[in-house]
């Protein structure tokens, strides 16, 4: 069981990070014509992927905590 949950959030995370990279090139493209509130975007995705990897990780620790405990 671990295997799939493991292969479910290792793919979860490669379509996040597909996802954080098109928003990524989007607001690059997009940041000369609205210059500051596109940092901000571009600050918000960063965070937002960050988030996604923290919780990854988190869920990896408690499942390895899970599979100690058997």
């Amino acid at each position: 069981m671990g295997t799939l949950v493991e292969s479910i959030l290792k793919r979860k995370y490669e379509i996040s990070q597909s996802l954080i990279d098109g928003l990524k090139k989007e607001i690059k493209l997009m940041e000369a014509d609205h210059g500051q509130t596109l940092k901000e975007m571009e600050s918000f995705v960063e965070n937002v992927s960050k988030y996604l990897k923290d919780k990854e990780d988190a869920f990896l620790k408690h499942e390895e905590e899970l599979r100690i405990l058997k």
